[in-house]
């Protein structure tokens, strides 16, 4: 892809002036905007750089021109008011666009300044402007040809994540060459900028979202557009967009990674590449489309309708997982990753909660076939997340206290029936010990990153029993040797005999215990529909190591309540 072109469209380079009609052919390098509300006097848009003389006029009070004044009697008479205003709108409009397709987005700020009431209109003129040409390929120069093959490969890519493969819009997209595609998506938009006066309320969204990916694509930027979109939820709409501008329905379907192949590998506009996961994965990277991607593996019916702020915090959540591991973002860890954030937004969105509890039981299963067998310390820590959250949010009818002897046989008594019933106290007994084994400065394989994601979730308060200290080394083991549950259950097996023996304890760091206590507090906040803003361990001096959490009481209007906690070492046995 070849580089994206900068230019900010926050300055206004032109300015408004007046002139006689008579004097318009000494106005070189000028805009006629059109009427001014003083007749005969012309309004034109004029660059800085011109000096003001004769025969411009500066008269900085006069208010922009209205349509209605310029709504023709005679057309009044021919097609009703109604008509009649809808024709003067749409003369000025061309007017505008002739101007800006000659001088650019720059005369396009002047009129976004001047006329803020027709901006929907301004900024389909800017876009339409901007995006790549049509025209046939030999007659492009080179730079312009592979922004037109990229943008249109990303159309199609974005088009075709949301069709079924057989339906008659995307077999018409898969047969057409990246000049076709541009064309279809400029009739499409000419069609929606021709229907905006029928439209109230009109969401400009969409225009920010096809301007990114323009810009991804290597095309001309422009701030002011970009200003427009909702960066909490950008691109989660995105393929269901372009999917409808391409002629497709408006209920979406969404593809596997394999079924997105295979369309994209019958595609024209791919033909000259190789169609793989490599190149699906590099598109989406180059995009910027990672969340995306990833959205796109969660059930729609999780998603719908939810407020821009739930996707920003979903958001955040999954902006953590490069970070651990980049497998964890492979999709079939998306309803596990939904589910963590589900529980820990219980309270300040207790919605989410209801959009899994049909599926509940399928999550949590699926993620204990998962434990079982990983042997990857990010993953294992994920499905136990997983388990733990759905076993919180929807506990079980049954004894408070666990009916096995330890919670290391209450985890294989799991894996052989993957039920979660009567299973809530040892899931917070397996979770702790594992954050344990994360943390402890003896262990070689300790990782301070995922101990602190699973310190999100927070802990009982437990006191250690004599049988966690088993847990701690059946963790150890399966970390440290990368095995299934049953090679480390195994071995804890031999070592313990029918006798528990006392094992090595491991050693806590201050820090890592304070971050555990500090994450339990901010959950003790949550549940009382506090909103906690920020959770951090820090500021290591005479006073050893602080744990820092500010709240907002209810809302985030109130003032922030701050408390802290200091800690020394702390020895798990």
């Amino acid at each position: 892809m070849i580089p994206p072109t900068t230019m900010s469209s926050h300055t206004n380079r032109w300015r408004c002036l007046f002139v006689p009609p008579n004097d318009l052919e000494l106005c070189l390098k000028s805009h006629v905007v059109g009427p001014s509300p003083y007749p005969p006097l012309l309004e034109v848009a004029v660059p800085l750089y011109i000096p003001l003389t004769h025969p411009f006029l500066d008269l900085p009070q006069v208010a922009p021109v209205s349509i209605d004044s310029l709504v023709d009697e005679q057309e009044v008479i021919d097609f009703g008011y109604c008509n009649a205003q809808t024709r003067a709108l749409y003369k000025f409009l061309h007017q505008a666009r002739a101007g800006i397709e000659t001088y650019g987005p720059e005369l396009g700020q002047y009129y976004r300044d001047r006329y803020p009431n027709l901006r929907p209109w301004i900024e389909y003129i800017i876009l339409l402007r901007d995006l790549p040409s049509a025209i046939a390929p030999c007659r492009l120069p080179a730079h312009k040809q592979i922004l037109r093959d990229d943008f249109g490969r990303a159309v199609v890519f974005l088009a075709l994540s949301s069709m079924r493969p057989q339906e008659p819009a995307a077999c018409s997209i898969r047969a057409m060459s990246s000049d076709q595609v541009i064309a279809t998506l400029r009739r499409a938009l000419d069609v929606e900028f021709t229907n905006l006066h029928h439209i109230r309320q009109t969401s400009l969204n969409n225009i920010a979202l096809i301007r990114n990916i323009l810009i991804q694509a290597g095309g001309l930027r422009n701030d002011a557009q970009l200003d427009l979109l909702d960066i909490n939820c950008a691109h989660v709409h995105i393929s269901e967009i372009l999917s409808v501008l391409m002629g497709g329905p408006q209920t979406t379907h969404r593809q596997t990674r394999t079924e997105l192949i295979q369309q994209l590998s019958k595609s024209r506009s791919f033909i000259s590449l190789k169609v793989n996961e490599e190149l699906v994965l590099n598109m989406t990277e180059k995009l910027g489309l990672n969340f995306w991607v990833w959205v796109t593996n969660i059930p729609s019916d999780w998603t719908t309708g939810f407020s821009s702020q739930s996707w920003k915090s979903l958001r955040v959540l999954s902006n953590e997982l490069p970070g651990l591991c980049h497998s964890l973002q492979e999709g079939h860890n998306a309803e596990r990753i939904f589910s963590v954030w589900a529980y820990l937004v219980r309270y300040t969105y207790p919605d989410a909660r209801d959009r899994i509890q049909r599926s509940a039981d399928g999550i949590f299963s699926r993620a204990c076939q998962s434990l079982q067998v990983q042997a990857s310390s990010p993953q294992m820590t994920l499905d136990l997340m997983t388990m733990t959250c759905i076993s919180r949010l929807f506990p079980t009818k049954g004894p408070t206290r666990s009916i096995h002897s330890s919670s290391i046989n209450a985890l294989d008594a799991i894996f052989r029936k993957y039920s979660r019933e009567d299973m809530s106290t040892a899931m917070n007994r397996l979770i702790a010990s594992l954050h344990r084994v994360l943390t402890a400065e003896d262990f070689s394989q300790r990782d301070p990153k995922l101990s602190r994601f699973i310190g999100q979730i927070g802990f009982p308060n437990l006191m250690l029993e004599l049988y966690d200290s088993h847990t701690d080394q059946y963790w150890a083991y399966r970390i440290r040797n990368r095995v299934p549950h049953s090679a480390a259950f195994g071995h804890i097996g031999l070592r313990i005999g029918d006798f528990p023996v006392k094992l090595s304890p491991l050693r806590q760091s201050p820090e890592e215990h304070l971050m555990m206590r500090t994450a339990y507090y901010a959950d003790m906040v949550r549940a009382m529909g506090g909103v906690v803003t920020k959770c951090a361990v820090g500021d290591v001096g005479d006073k050893g190591i602080r744990g820092h959490l500010e709240y907002a009481e209810g809302t985030e209007d109130t003032e922030v309540a701050k408390c802290t906690e200091s800690t020394g070492t702390s020895v798990l046995r």
